[in-house]
């Protein structure tokens, strides 16, 4: 619990989540429930921006900061890296999800509907943009793994034809990120639940490296 407690309040006083990302969630969730109010926008199309800017913020990039001793307290202090590893994602997802639910309570209350944020489509997107971008940067500098995100899909945009993006693999058949972006909102079938398993490989495995190099240098 002590243990816990000191990461939460480390974190608290080094977030790995950029002030102008933590603004933006917060700036899009605030203007979206106005447009929601106004009727101006639906729910789904307020998590859109958000599901992007969630990829930004969860692209922290551990291993450059650990690297650079900057996570040396908390290790001497006993924490495992797993569990340094853990809290730094849960730090990382964490604005992001804080936005995400915000934006569930305004949809309630201003559409009086159910909320699109906690759709199964919408939360299987939400997870897939918390989890793979932290991973994929973990040995990389902060934002990697999104500005790769946008260089794919910007080339993907000028040269495949319409509909066949496939940038990031995705849950159940072959689809990419874009396409999840069409899911929001909407409740997905049983096999479409399923993780595909180079999905679940990525996000074990490229960790590892980090995990091994910081043991090694302790």
């Amino acid at each position: 619990m002590a243990t816990a407690l000191f990461l939460v309040a480390f974190f608290r006083a080094a977030p790995p989540v950029t002030r102008p990302i933590v603004l933006c969630l917060w700036a899009v969730a605030g203007l979206g429930g106005v447009a929601m109010a106004a009727g101006l926008a639906s729910g789904a199309t307020v998590l859109t921006p958000l599901l992007v800017l969630q990829i930004f913020a969860a692209s922290s990039g551990f291993g450059l900061a650990a690297r650079r001793g900057h996570y040396d307290l908390v290790l001497t202090r006993g924490v495992s890296v797993t569990g340094l590893m853990i809290a730094h994602w849960l730090a990382s997802i964490a604005p992001g999800l804080a936005a995400w639910l915000a934006v569930a309570g305004l949809e309630r209350l201003t559409l009086q509907t159910q909320p699109a944020a906690t759709s199964s489509g919408s939360v299987i997107a939400f997870l897939l943009a918390s989890s793979l971008p932290w991973a994929l940067t973990t040995p990389f500098p902060r934002f990697a793994a999104a500005i790769g995100w946008l260089v794919l899909l910007v080339t993907s945009l000028a040269l495949a034809p319409s509909g066949q993006l496939h940038l990031l693999g995705g849950f159940g058949q072959q689809r990419g990120l874009t396409e999840r972006l069409a899911v929001l909102g909407h409740e997905r079938g049983g096999h479409e639940h399923a993780v595909q398993p180079h999905l679940v490989l990525v996000g074990l495995l490229v960790p590892v490296p980090t995990v091994l190099r910081a043991r090694m240098g302790r």
